[in-house]
């Protein structure tokens, strides 16, 4: 199978996923989309007529605002952090791109609750072999933890190890800026492939005996040819004598969700959007007056006594002649729309606040009860995305080869 095979799962969710970051974002964005979110049968064939439908139509950003809403309350204290000192730095610089770990824990609840995955790759940068604990610690050298989007992660593949199902490939999209001139790069897709290596295919790859799984790394580009040996990422020197030990597992940690908790809403909202468009072509056809004109002048003479047509307006006086006369009518707007309209946005509004709370009084059995069920959207992402930073931050005290205890 060529590098660019992706997993079934992948192609199911991602249409999904692009369609609520979409509903995510700008009017201006949705509406670059056209006729994707915004189909009209006389698109094609009245292109004048559908561009002024699109322009009036109103894209109302309640699913942005949600997503705003529900960030904003999950962290309206700071989240708190007890790790060993050697940890440290890592609460202002994360992801080895100088954000701190309040910022990622945003950008992953941010991501899960609009594209129901986010993922964390936990890496150390590359030092030579043999190097001590003191020569690594004058570098002052910290594991990151960096982040990778839903869409990012193509494919991957589980296997049954000791009784455990483990992680035993990964592969990444990413894009490296490959300059063009002093001014302008162009991007150009890579694939990070993680792979957990059996003993027997690690001695094979390597040379050497191993006792365990063995993880590694490559990069590959777009037609599979191997930009890096494949490699293997090691912790940090534990000794004086430089002993840095693979992993037996794969420090990538993914928090899954079976639903995009946004996906309701967001459909809401695309209804929102069309049928706001077409309550403001119904608008704009019926509250203009249709002029309708009465003269027992010929076509000729009525042409002869009003070389410029007719025009309406207070400041226009037109000859009908004898017995002529004029009547204005306008249709009624359609109400259904406008109720249909007022309708679906007290629908939205109802769906935001039931993903950030229960909603209502229990007494105690009753909240027992329905525990299980009825933990909002938001409680499920903030504890999903806290277990994944928890296990993040424990690879990288594996990585700094360090005491573990963290809270």
């Amino acid at each position: 199978m060529p590098i660019s095979s992706v997993h079934p799962e992948y192609e199911q969710k991602i249409r999904r996923m692009r369609f609520v970051r979409d509903m995510c974002s700008d009017e201006m964005t949705v509406k670059d989309k056209g006729e994707r979110y915004l189909p009209a049968a006389f698109a094609k064939e009245e292109p004048e007529r559908y561009e002024a439908y699109l322009k009036r139509a109103y894209f109302f950003g309640v699913t942005n605002k949600t997503l705003r809403d529900m960030v904003g309350a999950a962290f309206r204290k700071p989240a708190s952090y007890e790790m060993p000192d050697a940890l440290l730095p890592l609460v202002d610089n994360f992801d080895g791109a100088g954000n701190s770990i309040e910022s990622v824990n945003k950008s992953g609840v941010s991501n899960l609750l609009q594209a129901g995955r986010h993922c964390i790759l936990v890496d150390y940068p590359s030092v030579e072999d043999g190097m001590t604990a003191e020569q690594e610690a004058r570098l002052n050298l910290m594991p990151y933890a960096a982040e990778y989007t839903a869409e990012a992660l193509d494919n991957w593949s589980h296997e049954l190890i000791f009784g455990r199902e483990m992680l035993t490939m990964v592969k990444l999209v990413e894009y490296a800026k490959v300059p063009i001139d002093e001014f302008s790069h162009e991007l150009k897709k890579t694939y990070r492939v993680l792979r957990l290596r059996s003993p027997e295919e690690a001695s094979e790859i390597f040379g050497g005996a191993f006792g365990d799984y063995v993880y590694t790394q490559a990069l590959y580009d777009e037609a599979g040819k191997a930009l890096t040996e494949e490699y293997i990422p090691k912790k940090a020197s534990s000794s004086a004598r430089g002993v840095g030990v693979p992993f037996n597992y794969i420090p990538f940690f993914v928090a899954d969700l079976d639903q995009i908790p946004l996906m309701d809403i967001a459909v809401v909202n695309l209804a929102h959007y069309q049928v706001s468009a077409d309550y403001r072509e119904n608008l704009h056809t019926h509250g203009q007056q249709t002029l309708g004109i009465r003269t027992s002048m010929s076509w000729e003479q009525f042409q002869t006594a009003n070389p410029d047509g007719i025009k309406v307006g207070a400041t226009k006086g037109h000859f009908l002649g004898e017995s002529g006369g004029f009547e204005t009518t306008s249709a009624p707007e359609s109400s259904s729309l406008n109720k249909a309209l007022d309708d679906l946005q007290k629908q939205m509004e109802s769906m935001g606040a039931k993903l950030m709370t229960e909603g209502g009084e229990k007494t105690a059995e009753e909240a027992r009860i329905n525990a299980s069920s009825q933990t909002s959207a938001l409680d499920m992402v903030v504890s999903l995305w806290d277990s994944v930073v928890n296990a993040a931050l424990k690879a990288c005290a594996e990585y700094k080869a360090v005491d573990s205890d963290l809270v």
